[in-house]
């Protein structure tokens, strides 16, 4: 019986609701841009409407539509690929094995041909093949059993022994597409143009692409296996936004790319200038005991464990600075980006080391390559100042397939809660109610504690008064030019390593690079203290986390009153 006009209305709605998330899924497992399997989604979901409507209107009933709407979807896929047979997917990136007698051109068409199989065939020879994955792993990553991921292999194999013949262009594929994790050193705006960049992995694979040397956009199309028509929105936005860097017909990426291999060089030098600088550090710290605890600022009287903490700190971002201001002619006020932020992006790129880490980290402190740092954070207005590294001993591991959300460390959202907490006659009431919540998270990390009695709030980090900061920077300045000769030969070590590291499109960035490479030091000596056994070690991440704060307050002429001075700390579980 034919169905009215309404009744075909109402089944068609049914169907859209029913079926586009499925498809969208579909489809996402093929493409690697959003946008474009948005766009293959909505003309599947068309064409299985219009199937749909014709067999109403020759009354021809649907009997499996799960079934029927499967077909149009994979019989829609199949004609997208035959008009781009360079699907975006990528192939082998492994190198070729003489010993085996194969030769380049049967590797190129490997590469090639992997690259359009389906999602999972893709992955599971990928895994198996490359990675070396066993093979309950390659099951549970594909969320399927044992069995079938062997089959999934086996049609793999026989799928590119039917295509090995074929001849394609002669290119370097990627197999999978690179992800990039971007992020910045500056001030940034509350929604700032990294987070386009970590939301699109096209726009990612870009920049890697044209990181280590420029390229046209044919070039660009020819390693992403991207259409031209996809990339030229993309590029065009890179540029606007001052990510990418045109030059005629090429493109070069205008930002620091750093991989783990970069972040190795790095540590290897600082492994030679352990004993040299890191340690020596340290040592010299505890030589001013004295000379510290008598500039009597708030939280000046703790146990020097724990105080170093805050020292070495402090010590190692003014040396930094000191030898980096010294030796070059850095920009501290850093560019004006389009997004209304001052800042110089980093991007982070994922890759599997392939420089041998120096064996001081990896016998004595195999642990410190996971030490991570949320963000050293500085804020001044006039003489008030706020000054923190939010350290954690170990690296949060987010999913590559996850974009990366913009992070804003807590003492940024508590900055003017501490400011005014540690000012004389603070008063609780005066107090909005928002600002009250914030307060009580405050309290709850043990940054400040309060007594009930008196209903007094007590700092659990150190805090200056202009004076007694000035003093503590003339004590580091004595340490700093007792090392200075060490600090000068650390940064020539570093200045070759990073010049070898940048590629001549960034010799802009090189002096800020090295800037960048001295402010980790903070990390490094730190963390080789703590496994040496030279300053205290926190319960957990939340108490680590304060250890490095420090506020200079202009209005706190007397803070030398350390009575009302109390540590506390959280009793759970590293």
């Amino acid at each position: 019986m034919k169905k009215n006009e309404e009744e075909l209305k109402n089944l068609l709605n049914e169907i859209s609701l029913k079926y586009y998330e499925k498809i969208v899924k579909y489809v996402n497992k093929k493409v690697f841009s959003s946008e474009e399997a948005e766009d293959l989604a909505q003309d599947i979901m068309y064409q299985i409407i219009e199937s749909v409507k014709r067999e109403y209107e020759e009354n021809r009933e649907i009997k499996k539509m799960d079934h029927f709407v499967m077909v149009i979807a994979k019989n829609r896929w199949v004609d997208y690929v035959r008009k781009d047979k360079r699907l975006r997917n990528a192939v082998f990136h492994e190198k070729i094995n003489k010993s085996t007698g194969i030769t380049r051109e049967i590797i190129i068409q490997l590469r090639h041909h992997v690259a359009q199989l389906n999602y999972k065939h893709r992955e599971a020879m990928i895994m198996r093949y490359i990675e070396k994955i066993p093979l309950k792993q390659i099951a549970e990553k594909l969320n399927t059993t044992e069995g079938y991921a062997k089959q999934l292999l086996h049609d793999g194999r026989d799928m590119l022994r039917k295509k090995i013949k074929e001849n394609p262009e002669d290119y370097e594929y990627n197999y999978r597409p690179d992800y990039l994790r971007m992020t910045l050193s500056g001030e940034g705006p509350d929604n700032p143009d990294i987070l386009r960049i970590n939301e699109s992995l096209t726009k990612q694979h870009i920049c890697i692409v044209c990181y280590k040397e420029p390229c046209t956009i044919d070039k660009i199309g020819k390693i992403t296996g991207l259409p031209k028509v996809v990339i030229e929105y993309d590029l065009e936005w890179l540029v606007e936004k001052s990510f990418i860097k045109q030059k005629k017909n090429l493109y070069s990426t205008n930002f620091l790319v750093i991989d783990s291999n970069t972040k190795v060089h790095i540590l290897n030098v600082y492994a030679k200038y352990k004993n040299l600088l890191l340690d020596r550090i340290v040592e010299e710290l505890k030589l001013y005991e004295n000379e510290i605890r008598n500039i009597k600022f708030l939280g000046s009287d703790m146990p020097y464990e724990k105080l170093l903490w805050f020292l070495i700190y402090s010590f190692t971002d003014y040396a930094s600075k000191k030898i980096c201001g010294d030796k070059t002619d850095i920009n501290y006020d850093l560019q004006l980006r389009a997004d209304g932020g001052h800042y110089i992006p980093i991007g982070f790129k994922k890759v599997k080391p392939s420089v041998q880490l120096d064996s001081v980290f990896t016998e004595k402190y195999p642990k410190l390559y996971n030490w991570e740092s949320d963000g050293t954070y500085l804020y001044q207005d006039g003489e008030n100042y706020l000054k923190w590294l939010g350290l954690k001993k170990s690296v949060r591991h987010v999913s590559n397939k996850v974009a990366f959300n913009y992070f804003i460390p807590d003492v940024m959202l508590y900055k003017n809660i501490l400011l005014k907490a540690v000012k004389p006659n603070f008063d609780i009431d005066n107090l909005t109610k928002s600002e009250r919540l914030i307060l009580s998270q405050i309290i709850h990390k043990k940054w400040l504690s309060i007594s009930d009695k008196e209903n007094k709030i007590t700092p659990n980090f150190c805090v200056f008064n202009p004076e007694q900061r000035t003093q503590t920077l003339d004590l580091f300045d004595e340490i700093y030019e007792k090392m200075r000769p060490i600090y000068d030969d650390f940064y020539e070590e570093l200045k070759k390593v990073i010049k070898k590291l940048l590629p001549p499109q960034l010799h802009q960035y090189r002096n800020y690079y090295i800037y960048m490479s001295f402010l980790i030091s903070h990390v490094f000596t730190i963390g080789c203290a703590y496994y040496d056994g030279k300053i205290y070690k926190p319960k957990d991440d939340t108490e680590l986390s304060r250890m490095t704060l420090s506020i200079t307050v202009s209005d706190r002429q007397k803070i030398n009153e350390n009575k009302n001075f109390v540590l506390l700390y959280r009793s759970s579980d590293v």
